[in-house]
C-alpha cells in the first residue's frame, strides 16, 4: 500500500511538473509571436509617423498620403492580435514576402524579390518558420540598416532551400540585435536548417536561411 500511495503522488507530481512546462513553452511562444508579429507591424507605424512628422510643413499632400498607410498598418496590427489570439499559426511565405516588400518599399526601401524554386513545396511549418525570419530580417532592416536596396533570392542549391535576403545599408552594427539573431537561428536549427549574419563591414548586410529538401531533389534546371 506504501509503494502503492508513493507511486500516485509521484504521477501527480509528474503531472504537474508537465503541466507547467507545457504552460512556460505557451507563455515562451506568445512572447515570440508578439515579437515577431505586433513588433514588426509597430516598428513600421513608428517609421511612418517619423516621416509623416518630417513632412508635415514641407509637403501637406503626401502626408495624407502617409497617414492612410499608418491607418492601415495600424487595422493590419489589430487583425494580427485577432489571430494570435484565434491561435492561427500559419503564415504563408509568398504572402509574407510580399508584405515586407510593400513595407520596405513604403520606407523607401527598393525591394527585388527573385524566387528561382517556384515549384518546391514547403511544409506548413517549414513556410511559417521561413516567413517569421523574413518578417524579423525585414524589421531589422527598417530599425537598423539605413538601406535604400534590399534583394530577396530564393535558390535551390545541394538539396537545400536557400532564401538570402542582401541589403546596402550600415551592416551589423548594434549589440541589439542579439535576440532577433537568436530566434531566427532557433527556427532554422528546429528545420535542421541554418542562419547566417554577414554585416560586419559597412558595405550591408546578407541574412541566409537555408532548410533541407525534404524529398533530396532539386527542381529541374
Amino acid at each position: 500500500m506504501y509503494y502503492v500511495e508513493k507511486s500516485k503522488n509521484l504521477q501527480s507530481e509528474l503531472a504537474d511538473v508537465n503541466t507547467k512546462l507545457v504552460q512556460q513553452e505557451e507563455r515562451q511562444r506568445i512572447a515570440r509571436d508578439l515579437h515577431d508579429t505586433i513588433g514588426h507591424t509597430l516598428t513600421m507605424i513608428k517609421v511612418k509617423t517619423e516621416l509623416t512628422t518630417k513632412l508635415i510643413d514641407r509637403d501637406s499632400t503626401s502626408v495624407k498620403q502617409e497617414l492612410n498607410d499608418i491607418l492601415a498598418t495600424t487595422r493590419t496590427a489589430l487583425k494580427q492580435v485577432r489571430e494570435l489570439v484565434s491561435d492561427m499559426n500559419f503564415v504563408s511565405l509568398h504572402t509574407e514576402l510580399l508584405h515586407c516588400q510593400q513595407l520596405l518599399q513604403s520606407a523607401n526601401i527598393t525591394t527585388t524579390i527573385n524566387n528561382q524554386c517556384p515549384k518546391i513545396v514547403l511544409s506548413s511549418v517549414e513556410e511559417t518558420m521561413l516567413a517569421l525570419c523574413v518578417r524579423e530580417a525585414t524589421t531589422n532592416m527598417l530599425k537598423h540598416s539605413k538601406a535604400k536596396n534590399c534583394h530577396i533570392t530564393i535558390q535551390c542549391q545541394n538539396s537545400q532551400y536557400r532564401l538570402t535576403i542582401k541589403d546596402d545599408g550600415i551592416g551589423i552594427q548594434q549589440k541589439g540585435l542579439g535576440n532577433g539573431i537568436n530566434s531566427m537561428k532557433e527556427r532554422m536549427y528546429a528545420l535542421q536548417g541554418d542562419a547566417m549574419f554577414d554585416g560586419n563591414t559597412p558595405t550591408g548586410t546578407r541574412v541566409l536561411f537555408s532548410i533541407p529538401i525534404q524529398d533530396g531533389k532539386e527542381p529541374p534546371t
